[in-house]
């Protein structure tokens, strides 16, 4: 679409004085080479556009390079070093209990997780994931029922705030708000 546009534009700079009647066919398909004019002289579409590109300081965006995001995510880390991280630097743990099973589990952490205010006020935590297949015992001390279940805990190791289930990304938010107010209280 964008090649047919930059024709279009092109053909007008030239001397084209209406535009394609039909919308189906690209202009260069329509146009017909008279008998008058060689192989040579006919205008490749490339190097026409080519051209106009370098002379107008249009950029076509397929070849600009996308520059490299860096996108902020979650620093995930396991139970011990979490609970030593939360004590030493007095903040609330996040704990994530999930397992590669869990479908609710992989829905939470592609929309709330990735979202940019959860990152953000994910910060103000110790965020730390457990995968219950893999450390069941966890699961177990927590009395985790079902899956995912985040569990706000102090640095002592309490329960303060618990999310059974999913949440989508501004319950989530909320949720996380309340389980930092508790801790504050606490």
């Amino acid at each position: 679409m964008e090649r047919l546009f930059l024709v279009y534009i092109l053909s007008l700079l030239i001397g084209c004085k209406q535009a394609p009647e039909k919308k189906e066919e690209p202009v260069l398909k329509q146009a017909v080479k008279p008998e008058s004019v060689s192989e040579q002289q006919v205008a490749k579409p490339e190097p026409i556009l080519k051209q106009a590109e370098e002379l107008e300081g249009i950029e076509n965006p397929k070849e600009r390079p996308e520059p490299p995001r860096k996108q902020a995510k979650i620093e995930w880390l396991v139970f011990e070093d979490g609970l030593k991280r939360a004590k030493a630097e007095n903040k609330p743990l996040m704990v994530h209990f999930t397992a590669d099973w869990c479908s609710w589990c992989k829905k939470l952490e592609a929309e709330a997780f990735r979202n940019q205010e959860v990152i953000l006020l994910s910060k103000s935590l110790v965020s730390v994931k457990i995968d219950c297949e893999k450390t069941p015992e966890l699961a177990k001390k927590f009395q985790v029922r079902g899956l995912p279940t985040i569990l706000f805990i102090s640095p002592e190791g309490n329960v303060i705030h618990k999310v059974i289930g999913y949440r989508p990304q501004d319950a989530f938010l909320s949720e996380m708000k309340t389980a930092l107010s508790s801790f504050e209280v606490w």
